[in-house]
């Protein structure tokens, strides 16, 4: 019951898109998809990394977002729970072999570091809670949230931008087989970036 006393309720303006030049102009700016600068950015980037190094242990998942060879996202999930890491290969396609996972070139990296609490004063952030994604880095962010949905959510919200870029609708949405080969799709609408 741990995890849950620490999840939020309430919608925190928590969810930031580096202002880039080359994607500026496509985003639907507002309360949901708000700007954050590059440089505060990577300043609070270097600092979640610099909390991370002195973690005695961490977690790491290679894997793909997206079951098409063509579009999928191939994906380095790094965090400091071992639950979120099993929440990360139970939500993403896990690598067939651990050849194949030391094998994956990320095209985006989730930095996860739930217990780095922001400082919004000197972090550029509304609270101590943050979601940031940097099209250019090719990273989404996370901190000051237990809440390991957001790493699906950061990864939705990219695959979301990506895609219908190459005409394809991007769906939130599961497919699951059974052992008889029946397939299940299962379709949901929730509040997303």
């Amino acid at each position: 019951m741990q995890v849950l006393e620490n999840i939020l309720v309430v919608r925190l303006k928590t969810n930031f898109f580096v202002s880039e030049p080359s994607y500026r102009d496509n985003i639907d700016w507002g309360e949901i998809n708000q700007p954050i600068d590059e440089e505060t950015f990577l300043k609070l980037y270097h600092k979640v990394l610099d909390y991370l190094d002195k973690k005695d242990e961490l977690y790491v998942f290679k894997g793909y977002a997206g079951s098409d060879k063509d579009t999928m996202l191939k994906l380095t999930v790094i965090n400091e729970l071992a639950w979120h890491n099993l929440f990360a290969k139970n939500m993403f396609i896990r690598p067939e072999s651990k050849e194949e996972a030391t094998k994956i070139k990320p095209n985006f990296t989730i930095v996860s570091a739930p217990h780095f609490k922001a400082d919004p004063e000197v972090d550029g952030t509304k609270s101590e809670t943050f979601v940031i994604i940097s099209f250019k880095h090719k990273v989404i962010l996370i901190g000051g949230t237990e809440y390991a949905g957001e790493m699906k959510k950061g990864i939705f919200s990219v695959m979301n931008y990506l895609l219908p870029m190459q005409d394809i609708m991007s769906m939130h949405c599961s497919a699951n087989v059974g052992e008889k080969r029946r397939c299940c799709i299962i379709l949901w609408s929730i509040w997303h970036r």
